[in-house]
């Protein structure tokens, strides 16, 4: 008889959570709320104390993080237009501002100056930004040479996505920090999916501790 037990499958009850926390946002945000990490302390203190558990984090979408994803990622022509100028004069200045750091990067260099260290990061930071700008301008000049429908509901896929993934990053953020490596393995994060709950409750991080 123990053996045929042994052999069963388990209960529904043995294979469900063992304990469920849920973390709200505001629509269409990724900012934590002020007592998230509270609500997250036992259940990062359970996995570390408890090796037969696993720790799975993954997103809930709602209608709202939708409509405001679909609203950023497809601005009217006119606001496009306005963008497009905005981005363009920011890389015009971003491009002088270049010229110069450049040349005092290259003059402390040629001395062997401290400061040459300082001024070469400055000019990588500033290409960092200027690559931003461009990303940008692409994103919403894509936007004026693709105005169908079907364009414009893979934009909002991808917008509602990157809400869902902000919102995982946060969490893991409140998560992952002081967990043995141990521990690390049996956290599970999962992917964001564009999967839409019904209801007009705020979209939700759900984490979930689970047998192995």
């Amino acid at each position: 008889m123990r053996l045929i037990s042994a052999l069963a499958p388990k209960s529904a009850a043995a294979r469900g959570p063992r304990a469920v926390r849920t973390v709200a946002f505001p629509a269409g945000g990724h900012e934590p709320p002020a007592d998230a990490a509270a609500t997250l302390y036992e259940m990062r203190r359970t996995l570390e104390g408890n090796r037969s558990l696993s720790l799975v984090v993954r997103h809930e979408l709602r209608t709202e993080d939708v409509r405001l994803a679909e609203l950023r990622a497809n601005p009217g022509a006119s606001e496009c237009l306005e963008l497009v100028a905005r981005a363009r004069q920011r890389k015009a200045e971003l491009m002088r501002g270049r010229a110069e750091a450049a040349t005092r990067a290259r003059a402390l260099l040629a001395v062997g100056a401290r400061e040459a260290r300082a001024a070469s990061e400055a000019l990588r930071g500033i290409d960092r930004e200027i690559a931003a700008v461009d990303g940008a301008l692409d994103s919403v000049l894509g936007i004026l040479r693709s105005p169908s429908e079907r364009a414009a509901r893979k934009r909002t896929r991808v917008a509602a996505l990157e809400i869902a993934q902000g919102r995982l990053d946060a969490v893991a953020g409140l998560l992952r920090p002081d967990l043995s490596t141990e521990a690390l393995e049996r956290l599970d994060m999962r992917a964001p999916r564009f999967d839409v709950v019904a209801g007009d409750g705020p979209g939700q991080v759900v984490v979930e501790l689970l047998p192995r």
